[in-house]
């Protein structure tokens, strides 16, 4: 009898084990300690966390967008809440087991880091750090985030939760990314925009939108895609438009509309333009009737019924006090392919790279290139007839899952900078991002 007991305990044992759950993580805004200064801070390094555990195959990670949706839909039943209730909520609405969520200060050029990994069912924290450092080096401490909390779960507290264990090859892929300090700073700031974006100006941006396919329907031309980046970059500049106290297509910095692109959405491979303008108050309707009238009646005309144009981003901004005015930034674009892969830090030369690209583009699949300009201008990349392309080549599209597919590149034509541009027939973009091989 007791056997059999040890053979069903040791049975029942096995199961659970074999049984355990994987991670489903929320990801939380990190909360700010120290200066508004750095509020932006915080999105950046959610953003940053949920790429590197995207790449953890045996980790769910729930995307900002849900989180936001969530929200949204039961805040009212959350007024009295405090922020971690409010989060604990929110993930076990959208299914998650593990909330992943921190704080930090910046008492500039040093940032301290804390994070933590909480049971959605029980609230019990089951692995916790303290990262230290400088926000010069603000990637770094991202990376370890994950890293360090993955290997700290303990596994007693999370009970029949599996803790992933992470591959080498794994720890690698978090750590190979290619990006600056200031790039990430624009990106984060229109994520915090973004995540800040009241219902009234949603509901603008969605009437012009619609107003807007009914001029493009009535030229007789095919409707534009809604694009939420592009959202970002309109909102972004709206806003700026605002708080500096100007009218105009560069902002405050000098960019105009390809370089904010070019900054905060280098992924996206398109040419883009730019249309603004600015009114007073109204309900939703009112002012979006005006401000398509107004674009309808401007030079700005040709730029919404631009043919080349497949895709649009609304953004609006409104300011308060005696600066009460509605900011509108319509941003078309003619996008071709989306970079999903990330870029790494360095390759080593002569090592091959495989990048995979989401096709978004409103042309024939099979007249898309992937172009790639060699540091070795007097470099060959030979064609099947035996003829060649000299100082880059020409690679297509492999591997297709739907949209999707994948190029490799061998980085064995000089060391330096290998720029990767998208082209349609013979026409390349003119704008791409770098691989360093050295």
């Amino acid at each position: 009898m007791k056997r059999s007991l040890s053979i069903i305990m040791m049975m029942v044992f096995v199961c659970s084990a074999g049984g355990a759950e994987n991670m489903r993580v929320l990801v939380s805004p990190f909360t700010n300690n120290g200066s508004d200064t750095y509020g932006w801070l915080g999105y950046g390094i959610e953003a940053s966390v949920i790429a590197d555990m995207v790449k953890i195959p045996t980790v769910e990670v729930l995307s900002i967008k849900e989180r936001k949706r969530a929200l949204d839909e039961i805040s009212y039943q959350m007024s009295g809440l405090v922020e971690e209730d409010k989060i604990l909520r929110v993930g076990k609405m959208l299914g998650a087991n593990v909330i992943l969520s921190g704080e930090y200060t910046v008492l500039n050029p040093e940032v301290r880091i804390t994070a933590r990994l909480t049971l959605v069912e029980k609230g019990v924290i089951i692995s916790s750090i303290k990262l230290d450092g400088s926000l010069n080096d603000i990637f770094g401490l991202q990376d370890e985030i994950v890293i360090r909390l993955m290997s700290s779960v303990d596994q007693k507290k999370a009970g029949g939760l599996k803790a992933p264990k992470l591959s080498s090859k794994e720890v690698d892929a978090i750590k190979k990314k290619e990006t600056n300090f200031n790039t990430f700073e624009y990106y984060a700031k229109g994520l915090e925009l973004t995540d800040a974006v009241s219902q009234e100006f949603l509901d603008i941006e969605q009437a012009i939108f619609v107003l807007i396919n009914e001029q493009r329907t009535k030229a007789g031309l095919p409707k534009f895609i809604y694009h939420d980046k592009l959202a970002m970059l309109g909102r972004y500049h709206s806003m700026n438009m605002q708080v500096y106290n100007f009218f105009d297509l560069t902002d405050q910095n000098g960019m105009n509309a390809m370089g904010r692109k070019l900054m905060l959405t280098p992924e996206l491979f398109g040419n883009v333009g730019q249309v603004i303008a600015f009114n007073y108050g109204g309900s939703t309707e009112a002012v979006a009737k005006k401000f398509v009238k107004q674009l309808m009646e401007s030079n700005f005309k040709s730029e919404i019924l631009n043919k080349n144009y497949n895709y649009l981003g609304v953004g609006i901004f409104r300011g308060d006090g005696d600066n009460y005015r509605y900011f509108c930034t319509l941003v078309p674009a003619d996008l071709m392919v989306e970079l999903v892969s990330s870029i790494p830090k360095k390759l080593d030369y002569g090592s091959k790279i495989t990048l995979k690209f989401k096709f978004i583009g409103s042309f024939p699949k099979e007249k898309l290139g992937i172009v790639v300009k060699y540091p070795d201008m007097a470099a060959r990349c030979y064609k099947e007839d035996g003829s060649y392309f000299e100082g880059y080549g020409v690679y297509y599209p492999e591997n297709w899952e739907g949209d999707f597919f994948t190029v490799t590149i061998t980085c064995d034509k000089g060391r330096g900078a290998y720029v990767i541009q998208p082209s349609r027939e013979d026409k390349f973009y003119p704008f791409g991002v770098t691989l360093i091989a050295r």
